[in-house]
């Protein structure tokens, strides 16, 4: 059976004529709703990250909000017309967003995970990304960082990142926190440069300088 269309969530107040007590009433109802899906992210917990859902709507969601922990739900929280229309219109961004519910967001990640062990096979038959690999908290926090989204956008082979995390945790045994560290200062020197050209064959190469050294502490004890 199809599921009616929530018209709260969907009608454009802004080409409706409402009384401000209508648009008051529609506004304390999605914010009651809002404040319920920001709860319940809040005590989420990722099976991968380990962490709570605070990516995505409630990001944004808490960007609007400033230093309000949740939207107002009295009644007469607004009284201008264009305001109550904005808030509502924000209001239903964010409960339409799929990342405002829990199960979007392990949707969003289970998605992110097939998508990611689907890029290709190596030489050997191997995933380019390993099942492991993409299902790590590390990964995770990798994949998230500043330094993983600005070279990402940067760069037109934005799998490049990806495939070198996989590549030099899982076959070359360093930690997250090695290529962490490397991305990170990389980002820095390209950041703070406008004429920069990006490569990520740069970042391989201190990775597998990295490497050289560790096996050389190795090869003395």
């Amino acid at each position: 059976m199809a599921r009616k269309p929530d018209f709260l969530q969907t009608t454009n107040y802004w080409n409706v004529s409402a009384s401000r007590e209508a648009l008051q009433a529609v506004r304390r109802k999605l914010a009651k709703r809002a404040n319920q899906r920001l709860v319940r992210l809040e005590r989420s917990v990722s099976p991968i990250s380990g962490e709570a859902y605070h990516v995505g709507a409630y990001d944004i969601a808490q960007a609007e909000l400033g230093e309000r922990r949740r939207y107002s739900e009295k009644l007469d929280y607004l009284t201008d017309i264009t305001d109550l229309k904005k808030e509502i219109g924000q209001l239903q961004a964010f409960l339409n967003a799929k990342s405002s519910t829990v199960s979007g967001n392990r949707a969003i990640e289970k998605k992110r995970i097939e998508t990611l062990t689907n890029l290709g096979r190596d030489e050997e038959g191997h995933a380019v990304i390993s099942l492991e690999t993409a299902t790590s908290k590390g990964f995770y926090d990798f994949i998230s960082s500043k330094a993983y989204i600005y070279l990402s956008e940067k760069q037109v082979d934005s799998e490049g990142l990806q495939e070198i995390y996989d590549y030099y945790t899982e076959k070359k045994g360093l930690s997250y926190e090695d290529v962490q560290g490397i991305v990170d200062e990389y980002y820095k020197r390209v950041s703070a440069d406008e004429n920069a050209v990006i490569s990520f064959r740069e970042i391989a190469d201190e990775l597998d300088a990295l490497v050289l050294d560790s096996r050389e502490v190795e090869d003395e004890d």
